[in-house]
């Protein structure tokens, strides 16, 4: 008996734990599907999508989106755009036209790996506003294609801490930058003007290999630059 039990136990624990996996999985899936702000931006849930980019006449709002998941998005929200049918609008440009808000609904859907923004992306955009003044934008249909959104570039490699470079504790580090520098010249230029600065006492500039150093009481650099390249020392106090 004592046996049989136990099997019971262990399978629903194995049930549950096989439930839990199937629900992060769900959700993982989901998360790594993006939208679009209307004009080929990725974005993760977008309050806003744009469906005139050219001058921004015409947006959807919404406040929250009620469905999202790995096949299709949806939400409610409101459509604004000017009213081209309002009297004061005749005969004059569109900017001038008062705006109007009309009650709407838009659903993502088509989701498809673009390599050019590394995102699972919903490709398809349907929006419906039957009581919308325009006719026209009662219902949109709205197509994307990978190929149109732009390449979305890595991330530039930049050395966060003075640790990442191995800088000796006696510099007495708080935060340093090493932007488009690598570490073993950061650290010469570093160590030397740390040296010379300890050497020359209140010097306020230094120049070490072609850089132009910044220093604090006379020995700690604040920053070192020459044209985009910069080192950023520890910050003075």
């Amino acid at each position: 008996m004592t046996s049989i039990c136990q099997v019971k136990r262990f399978a629903a624990l194995c049930a549950l734990v096989l439930s839990l996996a199937l629900t992060l999985a769900s959700s993982a899936s989901a998360e790594n599907v993006w939208g679009s702000d209307g004009c080929l931006k990725p974005e993760w849930k977008p309050s806003t999508i744009v469906l005139a980019c050219g001058d921004g006449k015409v947006v959807f709002e919404t406040e929250g989106w009620d469905v999202w998941n790995s096949d299709e998005a949806t939400a409610s929200g409101l459509l604004k755009h000017p009213d081209i049918y309002a009297q004061s609008c005749a005969n004059r440009p569109i900017y001038a036209c008062p705006w109007v808000e009309t009650i709407a609904t838009v659903r993502l859907s088509a989701p498809a790996y673009c390599p050019s923004t590394r995102h699972r992306q919903f490709l398809r955009l349907r929006l419906d506003a039957p009581e919308d003044r325009d006719p026209e934008l009662r219902k949109v249909d709205h197509r994307f294609a990978c190929g149109q959104y732009p390449p979305v570039k890595p991330p530039r490699r930049r050395h966060a801490y003075w640790r990442d470079c191995g800088y000796p504790a006696a510099y007495a580090p708080q935060s340093v930058i090493a932007h488009r520098v690598n570490c073993a010249k950061a650290r010469r230029v570093i160590r030397k003007v740390w040296r010379l600065g300890q050497e020359s006492g209140e010097v306020a500039v230094l120049h070490v290999k072609s850089f132009d150093c910044v220093l604090v009481g006379g020995s700690r650099p604040i920053s070192c630059k020459r044209g985009s390249h910069k080192i950023r020392g520890p910050l003075p106090g």
